[in-house]
């Protein structure tokens, strides 16, 4: 799709909770890798790392002004996760204040959606099992 960013959600959280990081990596329409960044957090839950993870995502696509393009596809495997970015309401109160921030974020942009890889996941993980 012509005019699409997307970007890859990936964290790193052993256990629950531990020291944890985030990592974004940020594709155009071409599969061309645009941006690469990860950061440590601190001690969170693996939700929690994935949610600061998409955040900053939203941040870093708005003020690189990537969000002109016409659509922004995220790429998660916690069906958690995915649940609370699309519907913030759902989320616990641990993480209003980030969910808040990240919808002002999304606001900016013309459209994104999720891909949702956590099926393969499962499939991949009962299958190698």
């Amino acid at each position: 799709m012509r005019g699409m960013l997307k970007f890859n959600v990936d964290k790193d959280a052993k256990g629950n909770p531990r020291e944890s990081g985030i990592g974004d990596a940020f594709k155009d329409d071409e599969g061309k890798m645009l941006s690469q960044c990860s950061l440590f957090v601190g001690v969170l839950d693996a939700n929690t790392t994935k949610i600061l993870t998409i955040k900053k995502a939203f941040q870093i696509i708005v003020a690189f002004r990537w969000g002109i393009v016409d659509k922004v596809i995220m790429e998660n495997d916690s069906e958690n996760v995915v649940k609370w970015a699309k519907e913030p309401s759902t989320t616990f109160w641990k993480l209003r204040t980030t969910m808040m921030r990240m919808e002002f974020f999304k606001s900016k942009l013309k459209d994104w959606s999720f891909f949702e890889n956590f099926k393969i996941c499962k499939w991949c993980c009962k299958f190698l099992g």
